[in-house]
């Protein structure tokens, strides 16, 4: 929320928008691999996509790792 806030004061556009709307979710995730992957997808693709993908390539291989990926 600090990052918003110091935003706000520089930004009037952002400011208005943030006092019409109120600040955005702030998700919590699990630190690791993983969800690395998994943001780098919903990047890219719908947040429905990403998460199908994500979804299908977990039950393929369960266990990515970055040393995994390294190896081969």
């Amino acid at each position: 929320m600090q990052g918003i806030k110091e935003l706000t004061k520089r930004d009037r556009d952002l400011a208005k928008v943030i006092d019409n709307y109120g600040y955005p979710p702030q998700w919590q995730r699990e630190p690791g691999f993983p969800t690395l992957i998994r943001i780098i997808l919903e990047q890219q693709v719908s947040y429905a996509s990403a998460q199908a993908t994500f979804t299908f390539n977990r039950k393929k291989a369960p266990a990515i790792t970055v040393l995994r990926l390294a190896v081969r």
